[in-house]
């Protein structure tokens, strides 16, 4: 991982933060709904820019589940990296690239800490064919 950029989280706290993060990137490339429903807020939104097809979607929780369901998102394996995390309080912001032979897909994932567990509570990404 590159340089991390961590303001007054305990080391625990970047790990749940990491691990949210890797696991939604997981579950969204196998399309494990169960498992992405572990890790985002019943609150979520999702922006997704395609630079090849100039098109922007949007979805909430449950479009965004249902994308995933009927193969519309996910469903290839990607390398993860992140590439910076920042937070304050019970918020961080994890910029990230998911990278295949063709493809970088560049985000910025908000989470927020709910009781113990850090949840996914919005997401913001842009697809790029690799140079």
């Amino acid at each position: 991982m590159s340089s991390m950029a961590m303001n007054k989280l305990s080391d625990k706290d970047i790990a749940s933060v990491k691990k949210a993060v890797q696991e939604f990137v997981k579950n969204t490339d196998t399309r494990n709904v169960k498992g992405l429903e572990k890790t985002m807020s019943e609150r979520s939104t999702f922006v997704n820019t395609n630079a090849i097809t100039n098109k922007t979607s949007e979805y909430n929780y449950d479009e965004y589940l249902s994308a995933i369901r009927n193969g519309k998102v996910g469903g290839w394996e990607r390398q993860l990296e992140i590439l910076n995390i920042d937070s304050q309080g019970n918020t961080a912001v994890a910029k990230i690239a998911c990278k295949d032979p063709r493809m970088t897909s560049t985000g910025f994932v908000t989470l927020m800490k709910e009781g113990n567990d850090w949840k996914i509570i919005s997401g913001a990404f842009y697809l790029d064919k690799n140079n």
